[in-house]
């Protein structure tokens, strides 16, 4: 189903798209910088600083930026002719959008939240706590993950490599490709093949017919 929709409309939801989807990628590049530089600080005061910049990160730029780029991305499918079952592109970034949401809401976030949790309560200790060095390994794996299926998204939307559902090029026996019929040329009438039919004349009525003069 394809909703009315003028281009200037189209071009702001498909530029909110291209927003957003930059925004979150970013957002999880900025995240994984951060964490490499947790590990090489001696600092308990530099280790909360990253570990709560991590956590702005994620709340006011990954969080917003994710739910932008789902909405606007639907919209783009019902105001344009692309659909959203249409072609299989789009349904398996429909899919991958929402794992990754869904992961990032249920286990990213909460593990970037307990770990500025931890240097908040012991910002000196934090590296050595068992508990401090899991989760810091859980965020920096599957953050790396999500990120690398961020950017694999975006390639999607580039390549586009995907034709709709069911259709099928036939080969036409006369050299084109084509469906039905109704798309294939036709051949224009007065050079289609015309049959010749023949009467046959008895030998009796030839002989006996009169032979006109010279």
């Amino acid at each position: 189903m394809q909703l009315p929709a003028t281009h200037p409309l189209r071009m702001f939801f498909k530029f909110m798209h291209l927003l957003s989807a930059s925004v979150w990628t970013g957002g999880g590049m900025a995240v994984l910088v951060l964490l490499y530089d947790d590990r090489q600080t001696c600092s308990g005061d530099e280790l909360f600083a990253y570990n709560h910049a991590i956590r702005s990160i994620d709340d006011y730029l990954i969080r917003p930026a994710a739910a932008g780029t789902l909405v606007s991305g639907t919209l783009l499918c019902f105001l344009s002719n692309w659909g959203v079952i249409r072609h299989r592109w789009i349904i398996v970034k429909w899919t991958v959008t929402l794992a990754a949401i869904a992961f990032g809401g249920i286990c990213l976030g909460p593990w970037f939240r307990e770990l500025a949790a931890f240097t908040g309560i012991d910002s000196l200790s934090a590296h050595e706590a068992s508990g401090y060095l899991r989760l810091y390994h859980l965020g920096v794996m599957f953050g790396s993950l999500q990120t690398v299926v961020l950017l694999i998204l975006v390639l999607i939307s580039i390549l586009k490599p995907d034709c709709r559902w069911g259709r099928k090029t036939v080969a036409n026996p006369r050299g084109g490709t084509g469906g039905s019929g109704e798309n294939s040329r036709q051949e224009p009438a007065g050079k289609r093949g015309r049959s010749v039919t023949r009467k046959l004349v008895p030998l009796a009525t030839v002989l006996s017919a009169p032979i006109s003069p010279p």
